[in-house]
């Protein structure tokens, strides 16, 4: 058969087809070989590839499992067993899915939901007839009662929701998994992890209180999760004291529950047929397969958050260099130390393609092990992050593409690593390389140029971008910039090759050594120079934050320590009850001083004949002398207190509680006795007097101004905290009486959640009870808090930098600076170390000093790492502008880090390279 196309030299597509085939075969078993010969260094690269590879997987696969997965959220619904769950909700309604995960919803069908005058109801023995008349044969309806109780083990009493049902059942049992103990029977309560931590134990005898005064007793015997269905409820035997109630009302949240148990699912119909009998129902077989969502017919709107892909395709790409650049010198090392193999294949008839592709080999087969490890790195390490936080990751899912995707780049990275040696291998002068004598190495010039015009031009991009707040422009910076950088570096180290020749023998010979080898010098300055500049600038916004987060003003309602008790918003206290509350202060907080009533400004209700009068509440605002000027008005914080504080200034202790400054004491209690407004000077004009509106806060009647008499408190700037401060002097000329708007007590101590969750369980507990239109709330004045009053460019600071993370995260930033950095210095000193033993045994052979290896070795980790790092410093420091005028930050460059980072990587290098290279050397007999 003839191989060639008639009338020309090209091989037919059979024969390329079999050059290609046996081509690979013959690189696949060497590269095999070489494998197997040189463990150590393809481990080092099957590493390099499997740390990206293992933050892909690890990221991917934490989101895949924190996606709404069915499964999961059935478990977690229904347990292994129930069929269904349904909720009494008293009318016809309409259940519908968005296509959320697990998150049902629905809406009345001919009444109006949550409007107490269009409420419906009926009756609960009916509508529990009918929910079992609609459910499936093979299926049973177990009863479960739900009704708020109040235990009392005699030393503190807590409300709780609870819940009573048939724990004979097992579906039902399956349902509530029990961590200690065993579920109640006759006689026994079940609580849960929080009634643990407020004293409750197993074999505790605990009265429970029903809301129509009956009380029972119980002996706690077991332990169940803090939360099911999102509370955390008592549980108790069917046998216990709830009662089923004579009408379902539609108002309201705490609707009757029931189980379903049984063979036969509740299938899509059947939830229908119960909607209209007038419950709510959580079906297995309809979460496993649910029906077409509402908006099921919804498109795609066609926006594109641009500047969020434009940050995340910048940081990735770099990503995949800095691994290049990583990778790449560790396959130099294999094509320098298999030049003359690659050069006797060539010499038996090996064109350049097969040389390629032994090396390329090498690349794949690395790639492939490191992928697949990294992989499997990244799925272990959500496995373990899912033991730790079960109820973020329910499931662990694999998210097959994703994860294909991402072993295919890191096999791409291995190749693309590996592509460099292997065309120089390729290219390489067979007799110079079986001579033993170096090729010329020849570089040209425009690299340097265009890399060089690049990097300004990129970095001036990045920084105009920051400051015109282009997301856009400044990841296009970024990137452009660090490719120039790259393509510069070349000429950057051939230019002080030249000008080598003033300095010692040493650096003489790590600059000249550098020079002439180029191909494993640049990416090992590449991998330098991207580690820094990413580091760099990543340390100058997280400064610039700081500053900012620092810089801004924070406002506490009270002194550090003090905790409120109010009523909510806009609600006084009936009556006194400071003696109640004081008991319940000295157990939770017994360093706490004495309970303070707070008096606020009400205008009195009104005199008409109404059955329920009502006092409103007092809106008062202090007006700036000059408006048009900076400062602002000054009113009440209503979300604090229902009014204005109003004090005649004699209780110092409760000024001091609102966090009156200890030098402004006098001079505010002074004031108020004097019946004026204290005040900031900015507020008070030079009669002496103030400005003020008031009205009624929920009416809307014309704004009354009012000029009162008012007194400077503070020097002519500052701004004291918790003013206005009504003097009680005032109240009849503004038509207004003191009502008790709460309780303050002070702390020496900021209280501990535990403290703070101990006196709201025992509040609820002893002063609301069963009162439905009652509510009291606990606060605590913290004081400031890292972090607390500033947006970043990635959003909200509430996580996760409130925890004061800024040191660990500029510190972890360093680090892997450092890593990366020493990872790329050490692997091209390995290969410098090779080049250059002949040159070192003869340097030892004509009288060199022992040392003078390692002196040349650490010269070698100098030379890459100083000029990495300056090239990183300059672009990291311009691209950290940029990035915190994207913020609309402050500049401010953290010179301190960022020169402890400067002067770390290189004197880590270099003395570890130092420490590590021997001072012997083994003579080498040199071929002319």
């Amino acid at each position: 058969m003839n191989a060639r196309i008639p009338g020309t030299d090209r091989p037919t597509a059979g024969l390329r087809y079999r050059q290609v085939v046996g081509r690979w075969r013959l690189a696949l078993r060497l590269a095999r070989r070489d494998l197997r010969r040189h463990a150590g260094r393809a481990v080092l690269i099957a590493v390099m590839v499997a740390l990206p590879v293992a933050a892909g997987s690890f990221v991917m696969t934490t989101l895949e499992s924190n996606e709404p997965y069915a499964p999961a959220d059935t478990e977690a619904e229904l347990g292994p067993g129930l069929q269904a769950k349904i909720e009494g909700i008293g009318g016809p309604i309409e259940q519908f899915w968005q296509g959320n995960g697990s998150l049902w919803f629905w809406d009345a069908v001919g009444w109006t939901k949550y409007d107490s005058v269009t409420a419906v109801s009926m009756p609960y023995q009916e509508l529990e007839q009918s929910i079992e008349r609609q459910l499936p044969d093979d299926d049973q309806l177990v009863r479960a009662l739900k009704g708020t109780v109040r235990l009392d083990d005699g030393e503190g009493a807590a409300m709780s929701v609870a819940v009573q049902t048939d724990f004979a059942e097992p579906d039902v049992a399956a349902r509530f998994p029990v961590l200690q103990g065993h579920l109640p029977g006759d006689g026994e309560i079940a609580v849960t992890q929080r009634h643990r931590d407020l004293g409750l134990d197993l074999g505790d005898t605990v009265e429970v209180e029903l809301a129509d005064g009956t009380t029972t007793t119980a002996t706690v015997s077991g332990i169940v999760p803090r939360t099911i269905d999102m509370i955390s409820p008592v549980l108790l035997p069917e046998s216990g004291p709830l009662t089923p109630p004579q009408e379902v009302v539609s108002r309201g949240f705490d609707y009757p529950l029931w189980y379903v148990v049984g063979d036969a699912p509740v299938t899509w119909s059947d939830v229908q047929d119960i909607n209209a009998a007038g419950a709510f129902v959580t079906s297995r077989d309809v979460l496993l397969d649910p029906p077409a969502p509402v908006n099921a017919g919804s498109t795609w709107s066609g926006y594109v958050d641009w500047a969020s892909l434009s940050v995340i395709a910048a940081l990735v790409l770099v990503g995949l260099l800095e691994a290049v650049w990583l990778i790449g010198p560790a396959f130099a090392v294999g094509a320098r130390r298999e030049t003359r193999s690659l050069a006797l294949l060539a010499v038996n008839g090996a064109p350049a393609p097969t040389l390629r592709a032994v090396m390329l080999a090498r690349g794949l087969l690395t790639g492939a092990a490191g992928s697949l490890a990294g992989v499997g790195l990244g799925i272990a390490a959500t496995a373990v992050l899912a033991q730790m936080i079960p109820d973020r990751l329910p499931a662990l899912r694999l998210p097959v593409g994703p994860l294909t995707a991402i072993l295919l780049v890191g096999v791409l990275l291995a190749v693309v690593s590996a592509w460099p040696p292997a065309r120089r291998a390729a290219r390489a002068d067979v007799v110079t390389v079986l001579a033993g004598r170096r090729p010329e190495v020849s570089t040209p010039r425009w690299p340097t140029i265009i890399g060089a015009s690049a990097a300004v031009g990129g970095v001036v991009l990045a920084v105009v971008a920051g400051a015109q707040h282009w997301a856009v422009g400044l990841s296009a910076g970024i990137v452009v910039a660090d490719l120039g950088l790259i393509l510069a570096c070349g000429g950057i180290v051939a230019l002080l090759g030249r000008v080598a020749h003033r300095l010692p023998w040493t650096w003489r010979f790590a600059l000249r050594d550098a020079a002439r080898y180029r191909a494993r010098t640049v990416p090992a300055v590449a991998a330098v120079l991207v580690a820094m500049a990413g580091a760099t600038a990543g340390l100058t916004y997280f400064d610039a934050e700081k500053v900012v987060v620092e810089g801004t003003p924070y406002w506490p309602w009270a002194s550090t320590g003090t905790v409120a008790v109010t009523q909510g918003y806009g609600h006084v206290f009936a009556e006194d009850e400071s003696e109640r509350l004081q008991a319940l202060v000295d157990e939770a907080l017994p360093d706490a001083g004495p309970l303070l009533p707070l008096p606020v400004a009400v205008i009195p209700a009104s005199a008409d004949n109404s059955p329920a009068p009502r006092r409103e509440l007092l809106d008062l605002t202090v007006l700036p002398v000059d408006p048009a000027g900076p400062d602002v008005n000054l009113s009440p914080d209503f979300n604090r207190w229902p009014g204005p504080v109003v004090t005649d200034g004699s209780d110092r202790q409760l000024l001091h509680a609102l966090g009156i400054p200890e030098e402004h004491l006098d001079d505010v209690a002074a004031a108020l006795a004097d019946g004026r407004l204290p005040l900031p000077s900015s507020h008070v004009d030079a009669d002496g007097n103030a400005t003020v509106t008031v009205r009624a806060y929920f009416d809307d009647p014309p704004v009354e101004d009012r000029v009162l008499p008012a007194a400077v408190v503070g020097v002519p700037g500052e701004r004291i905290r918790n003013l206005p401060i009504l003097p009680e002097a005032l109240l009849d000329e503004l038509g207004a009486e003191p009502a008790l708007g709460g309780y303050l007590v002070e702390n020496p101590t900021v209280p501990t959640s535990e403290q703070k969750s101990l006196l709201q369980t025992r509040v609820n507990a002893e002063l609301v009870g069963f009162a439905s239109d009652r509510a009291l709330d606990v606060r605590v004045e913290t004081g400031r808090q890292p972090g607390q009053g500033s947006d970043s460019l990635l959003g909200s600071l509430s996580t996760p930098w409130t925890n004061d993370a800024r040191p660990i995260i500029g510190l972890a930033i360093a680090l892997a600076a450092v890593f990366l950095a020493l990872a790329g210095t050490w692997s091209a000193v390995a290969l410098s170390a090779v080049d250059a033993r002949p040159d070192l045994a003869t340097l030892a052979a004509v009288g060199a000093a022992p040392s003078a290896r390692r002196r040349v070795v650490a010269a070698q980790a100098a030379t890459i790492s100083v000029i990495g790092s300056a090239l990183g410093l300059v672009a990291g420091i311009a691209i950290g502008i940029g990035w915190t005028l994207l913020s609309r930050y402050p500049v401010e460059v953290p010179w301190l880090q960022v020169t402890a980072l400067a002067v770390a990587v290189p004197v880590l290098a270099t003395v570890a390279a130092w420490t590590v290279t021997r001072s012997r050397v083994t003579l080498t007999r040199r071929r002319s």
